[in-house]
């Protein structure tokens, strides 16, 4: 029976986070704090929020306060009883209630203070052994009975039930007390008197930990191994074990969330629990640690956990987050697809997957392939787009997928499409995106494959179509690279930047219920929304770039709701524009799995959650768990420091001017992105402008005397300003300022008015003179310093980054120029319908070697040696080109670096290089000429075009390197070179490289060229 509720339970809470049944629902994303937000405390052992906002943690070393921008730590020295805290628990009207190891005490408007009994500390049994009721009194058990506070003294009420108790509750919409003894439960109404709780029919006592009523009233009892309920009203005491997802951590107490929900800490993680709803969070869900003995929901919705350490979950609940980590081929996602089925399909750069109850398995027969899009007809095929290879089908009921389908159709046309870049089943049939060939139509009943719009009809030599879309009216619309092409019945319309859109190129497109369309252009220009008129010309209804509501240029993907909110995958997240003008940005501190959205890669499902694709991972916004909209931001007052450390919020005397100097500390109690809240500040009756400042700190030195109101406000990026926090405050002016000095100074000064002129004016004269000899002097003299500092600054640079000998590069010259050089090829080919070597876009390194080096200096002395390479360096110089990096790699070994070059002319240069090398000689003393040859090996980045984030350049220099070896086994004064071929894989042929070359081109896979023999 416990089997049969657990697998219901588990259905519900699936239900409730709006997946389909059997699918793993993802994970929590977590923010951990530690040493580098300012958090090094350990031993933690309870957590809770304050009327004001403050987060308040409780440890064996002190109570910690975190006010969303830093952590303050007090202890004995600031008047706890205890460095030992025990529990927390939030005071009706203001701060917290804290039971410590040596009594109860309670902090408020910036003190401590304790709570006694016959004037002594009061002690709860335990830490659980505490609750507030509804009028903010605090009921205890303590020494030999039941106690409730009354002021700063605890008043003892009754005596308890069987002499004793180890956990206590209050259920403020009765008035009744609970507490446990000798593992019962007993209910004290506000009238007195005890009655004991009875268990349901087959329920055994259990040592009780904690007790607690969630909002509804209901009781939960918390024990060593179980969990059960009392709901209001009722008689029984039921079994809710089966929820628990392990035993609760002793010492634990549950808490209130401020939806009325409970959360329970256990071993493996927390309990939420809210009327007949219930949800595990443990590592499973991300959670980053697996026993909790704290937890809370804040007031924003922040879930915060106490375990070996302390974290929060990202995004309110809203989002959920899938990586390799959960069975993901890779974490670049292009596309998403549920099939009629049910089932849900993810398109990655390694290959397809599908969802299922522990997470992701791949798709047998797309390993490797670079899926951007997919689609099903009504049969039930699934058509899975590559930018790198020709269309696979997976059938209904297969479980591979293959190119059977697409071999199978009757090919209306001259070669079969290559590559699939876009697909999307529509009411004509199946569309499909093939660059070189255009648009092209499938009929799955008829076996059928023709091209519907070509290349030839756009006016252009290739037609590459990054999206797909059909209206209600059963109109296509498509997003091209020569503009916005739609089939509207037999007529084809491509419209482009002379028809009045912002660039030619469109990236992405969307089609509303309206019948409109969002266009999202490859440049970073923004988006338009338009419709297309009964006449065929296009009508515009506005737009969105970063003046226009748009919080980045980076925009990559769109997608529309039923609710016709335009969600956009940017560079910092997405972004959900709503049909009534509100914005809603969510990224990575916000619980997205990642802040670089895909193209194409956001999915709108069934039920309207919508699933993103990043380069990290897959991200899932819960439609069903849209967190309410925040309110405006408040901001706290901490401190207001004057003079010699004094808090001037405490001392609100007016300021001596010798104190005039304030630091103003406040916090917004927020914790959703702390670091990106914006703060505006001003000081009236100094200046009425507000100015922003990235801190929540502010300072200002030496106030002139005056009447001052120093205002500050916080909003969240994006948000409007909250209200207005003020502090006014008098600094005294200095004795030399007030009206009786200045008096005496002006009666006693108007006598020596006239004498002091009349000298003045005669010594100013000479006194100009001398001073614009010296300042002539000096400024000459500051010149000529800072031209000095400079040349021994670009001296010194220099020196660190060159070879003394041969002036050229050093390897340090390379290690700090290679990354960015690295990043610049990364990026272009980085783009989804790009595949192959592209132009100008590599780059090649060549590694050269002088040939019997050791000869020239065991024969000649190493001053010729040293002649010689200096010889080689000017060679190298003049056979590279100026963009070209030449670097001395060691010894007699050397490194050309060529930039934008092109791995097809390697070849040349590589020749180039050994002749002008072998051209070079050094006259000898004996009167002969000394002359020598190199050589060289050499290999492009990226190695393999097809997968370009395979092999790092270090790689690619080994490569080189082995095939400078070949080119001395060749006999020397010789080079080689190897490349990629169609074929090569990083599983299968990674462990060979790099010196496997020859055995690798023997299969097909590389390519070797030398001088004397190419293409072998």
């Amino acid at each position: 029976m416990r089997r049969v509720l657990t697998l219901v339970a588990l259905l519900a809470f699936t239900l409730v986070l709006g997946g389909a049944p059997g699918e793993a629902p993802g994970r929590f994303s977590f923010k951990t704090y530690g040493h580098e937000q300012g958090f090094q405390d350990l031993s933690l052992k309870s957590i809770a929020q304050d009327e004001a906002g403050f987060i308040w943690i409780g440890c064996d070393t002190g109570l910690i306060r975190y006010d969303g921008a830093s952590f303050t730590k007090f202890t004995v020295r600031d008047g706890l009883p205890s460095a030992t805290i025990r529990r927390l628990l939030p005071r009706l009207g203001g701060g917290v209630w804290i039971v410590a190891e040596n009594g109860l005490c309670a902090y408020d408007r910036g003190a401590f203070f304790s709570v006694d009994l016959d004037g002594q500390p009061f002690r709860p049994v335990r830490g659980a052994a505490l609750d507030q009721d509804a009028r903010g009194h605090l009921w205890a058990i303590g020494p030999g009975g039941l106690y409730r506070q009354e002021g700063r003294a605890m008043v003892r009420v009754d005596d308890l039930p069987r002499g004793g108790g180890r956990a206590l509750a209050c259920r403020t919409s009765s008035g009744s007390v609970f507490v446990e003894a000798q593992g019962e439960v007993w209910e004290r109404p506000p009238a007195g008197g005890w009655t004991r709780l009875a268990l349901a029919p087959g329920l055994v006592p259990d040592e009780v930990e904690s007790l607690a009523v969630d909002g509804t009233g209901r009781l939960w009892i918390v024990g060593r191994r179980t969990l059960r309920r009392l709901d209001p009203g009722a008689g029984l005491v039921q079994d809710a074990s089966d929820r628990l997802p392990g035993t609760p951590f002793a010492n634990t107490s549950a808490s209130r969330d401020g939806s009325g929900g409970l959360v329970i800490p256990t071993n493996t993680g927390i309990l939420r629990v809210k009327g007949d709803r219930s949800e595990r969070i443990g590592p499973r869900e991300g959670l980053p640690f697996q026993w909790t003995i704290s937890s809370l929901v804040d007031r924003e919705g922040n879930l915060w956990v106490v375990g070996p350490g302390l974290c929060r979950a990202l995004g309110r609940g809203w989002t959920r987050a899938f990586t390799v980590q959960d069975g993901l081929p890779s974490d670049l996602v292009w596309a998403v697809l549920r099939d009629r089925s049910g089932r849900l399909f993810v398109g990655t750069s390694q290959g397809l997957a599908r969802l299922g109850p522990t997470g992701w398995t791949p798709v047998r027969g797309t390993e490797g392939r670079n899926v951007v899009s997919l689609a099903e007809d009504r049969a039930g095929r699934l058509y899975i787009g590559s930018n790198n290879a020709p269309l696979l089908t997976l059938e209904p009921g297969a479980s591979t997928a293959s190119e059977a389908f697409l071999g199978s159709l009757r090919w209306e046309g001259g070669h079969r499409p290559d590559r699939s870049l876009r697909v999307m089943a529509g009411s004509e049939g199946v569309w499909l995106a093939d660059p070189a060939l255009g648009i092209l139509l499938i009929d799955p009943e008829r076996r059928t494959l023709r091209v519907a719009y070509g290349p030839q009809d756009a006016g252009a030599s290739d037609l590459p179509a990054y999206h797909f879309a059909e209206d209600g009216r059963k109109r296509l619309w498509i997003a091209t690279g020569a503009g916005l092409l739609v089939k509207d019945g037999p007529t084809w319309r491509l419209f482009n930047r002379h028809h009045g859109l912002r660039a030619d190129a469109l990236n992405e497109l969307g089609v509303a219920p309206d019948g409109s369309a969002w266009l999202l252009y490859r440049e970073p220009v923004g988006l338009d929304r338009v419709e297309l008129k009964a006449d065929g010309s296009l009508a515009f209804l506005g737009g969105l770039d970063t003046k226009r509501g748009l919080g980045t240029e980076g925009v990559f993907a769109l997608a529309l709701d039923r609710q016709g909110t335009l969600w956009l995958g940017t560079d910092r997240g997405v972004e959900a524009h709503g049909a009534h003008g509100d914005v809603v940005r969510l990224g990575r501190d916000g619980g997205l799995v990642g802040d670089d959205c895909s193209q194409g890669g956001l999915y709108v499902d069934a039920n309207q959650d919508v699933w993103v694709g990043t380069t990290m991972g897959l991200g899932r916004v819960l439609a069903g768990r849209r967190p309410p909209p925040l309110p405006p931001l408040a901001v706290t007052l901490l401190r207001v420091v004057r003079g010699k450390g004094v808090d001037a919020l405490r001392d609100p005397r007016p300021i001596p001017s010798r104190e005039a100097t304030l630091e103003f500390q406040f916090a917004a109690q927020t914790y959703i992105n702390e670091k990106a809240v914006v703060y505006q500040v001003r000081l009236v009756g100094l200046d009425d402008d507000w100015r922003s400042i990235q801190v929540p700190q502010d300072r200002y030195v030496a106030l002139p005397g005056g009447t001052y109101r120093y205002e500050v406000r916080a909003a969240y990026p994006g948000m409007a300003f909250g209200p207005v926090t003020a502090f006014t405050f008098q600094v005294l002016p200095p004795w030399w300022k007030t009206w009786w000095f200045t008096t005496l100074a002006l009666l006693g000064g108007l006598g020596l008015v006239a004498w002091i002129v009349d000298r003045r004016y005669k010594g100013l004269a000479q006194q100009k003179e001398r001073l614009a000899v010296l300042v002539d002097q000096a400024t000459a003299d500051l010149v000529k310093a800072n031209h000095a500092l400079e040349e021994a600054n670009l001296a010194l640079q220099a020196q660190s980054l060159s070879d003394p000998l041969t002036g050229l590069h050093n390897r340090r010259y390379l290690s700090v120029v290679v990354d960015d050089d690295v990043a610049k090829v990364q990026r272009a080919y980085r783009e989804p319908d790009k595949a192959g070597p592209l132009p100008n876009a590599d780059l090649v390194f060549f590694v050269v070697d002088l040939d019997h080096f050791k000869e020239i200096n065991d024969r000649h002395g190493h001053r010729a040696g040293d002649l010689a390479l200096a010889s080689v360096a000017r060679a190298l110089r003049r056979a590279a080109r100026d963009s070209d990096a030449v670097v001395r790699w060691g010894g007699e070994e050397f490194l050309v670096m060529a930039r934008n070059a092109s791995r097809a002319e390697a070849p040349q240069m590589a020749e180039r290089i050994r002749a002008a090398v072998a051209e070079q000689g050094v006259p000898l003393e004996s009167g002969e000429t000394l002359r020598w040859t190199c050589s060289i090996g050499y290999a492009a980045y990226p190695f393999n075009p097809a997968d370009p984030a395979w092999l790092g350049w270090e790689r690619v220099v080994e490569i080189a390197d082995a095939c400078l070896y070949m080119a001395k086994r060749a006999g020397r004064d010789a080079w080689a070179g190897a490349s990629a071929l169609p074929g090569l894989d990083r599983a299968q042929h990674g462990p060979r490289l790099p010196w496997e070359l020859a055995g690798l081109a023997e299969e097909g896979v590389v390519r070797l060229d030398a001088s004397g023999e190419r293409g072998r």
